[in-house]
């Protein structure tokens, strides 16, 4: 091919402005606008294919990658294209450093806006798979406290890649950080008890618990208080910290309910009626559907009366289920007992007077 036509552009392009032919300043434009195209064209493509990977998957992953997605945007391809062409040209060093920076901290902010993608995906969007969802608060803190270190820890990152000292930066977060703690002991407690309540879900939303002589059910974990609806009406408040230390009885846990019932016959009855009494219990048990036997014994001779044990088993947790079985025991078994002429008995006391 004949050369011979580019020759009179030759001296144009190669004239140097700032240390940079023009020749060279035209390839580092191509290089911009090619890392622009080429951005734009990868985040086309990858939005595509997470798009399709959402019709198909039950997850909020694939969601979560669709965001982290459009978070990186045309100005990040443009630094990305600036930095590129930059290592093409003879700059001032102090330019140079400038345009260092703002490619580090486009990369910094845009891996902590990613990383912050993910944990709102690990810690927040999950909560609508998990049954404690009234955590959203104590979540919502967690993440607040989480993002804040982020930004931190890229400051410092920024900063030391740009020469800065940051030892003694460091030192003063240090100190910072632990009279913080001292002024705020109490409230962090409560934060990261409401932390520990998320993570382990000793209770959930909507869950009968039983801590100490207070009874309820759990309407809301707070950051730093949980509040439970009393039986009675009233909302009872505690703090995280308590909650995390105290032992809690959770009623909703249950399977099944295991019932021990105690009562007495008089010692006039007879030798047929104290063996019948096992007997005519598991007979009105099995007749009660959602009830199962355990077991019935004579187990201790009392001072006015022969003491027997029952044991059941409701199949349903509910308490109001069981009370109704229990109801339903005692009224067919004083109804067998009716019948069997065993009588019951009550505290008493016989004389016996010598003359």
């Amino acid at each position: 091919m004949d050369m011979t036509v580019f020759t009179p552009l030759t001296p144009v392009l190669n004239q140097t402005y700032a240390g940079n032919t023009l020749q060279v300043y035209g390839i580092a434009l191509l290089i911009v606008v090619f890392t622009l195209a080429a951005g734009e064209v990868l985040r086309w493509l990858l939005r595509q294919r997470f798009k399709g990977w959402a019709k198909l998957s039950p997850t909020k992953f694939d969601d979560t990658l669709i965001r982290i997605n459009e978070r990186i945007t045309w100005p990040f391809f443009f630094v990305i294209g600036v930095y590129i062409a930059a290592q093409a040209l003879v700059l001032p060093v102090l330019v140079s450093r400038a345009i260092w920076a703002v490619f580090l901290v486009a990369i910094v902010a845009y891996a902590i806006m990613a990383i912050q993608e993910l944990l709102k995906y690990l810690f927040y969007d999950r909560l609508d798979d998990v049954s404690i969802s009234g955590s959203r608060s104590a979540v919502h803190g967690l993440l607040v406290v989480v993002n804040y270190a982020l930004w931190v820890l890229g400051f410092l990152l920024i900063a030391s890649n740009l020469g800065m000292n940051v030892t003694s930066l460091i030192a003063g977060l240090g100190v910072g950080g632990v009279a913080v703690a001292f002024a705020l002991q109490n409230i962090l407690e409560d934060l990261f008890s409401s932390f520990a309540i998320y993570f382990d879900r000793p209770f959930e939303i909507g869950d009968f618990v039983v801590v100490g002589d207070k009874s309820g059910t759990v309407e809301r974990v707070g950051i730093k208080t949980t509040r439970i609806r009393a039986l009675q009406g009233e909302q009872i408040v505690f703090s995280n910290r308590e909650l995390t230390t105290a032992q809690i009885q959770n009623f909703k846990k249950l399977e099944e309910r295991r019932v021990e019932i105690h009562f007495g016959i008089t010692y006039e009855a007879t030798a047929k009626q104290r063996e019948a009494v096992p007997e005519i219990v598991e007979a009105v048990l099995t007749k009660i559907a959602g009830v199962r036997f355990g077991r019935a014994h004579l187990s201790n001779l009392g001072e006015s009366a022969l003491i027997y044990e029952v044991v059941y088993f409701v199949e349903d947790p509910d308490y109001t289920v069981h009370m109704n079985f229990q109801q339903q025991f005692y009224l067919d078994l004083l109804n067998e007992f009716a019948k069997q002429k065993i009588a019951l008995a009550y505290p008493t006391q016989t004389v016996w007077v010598k003359k």
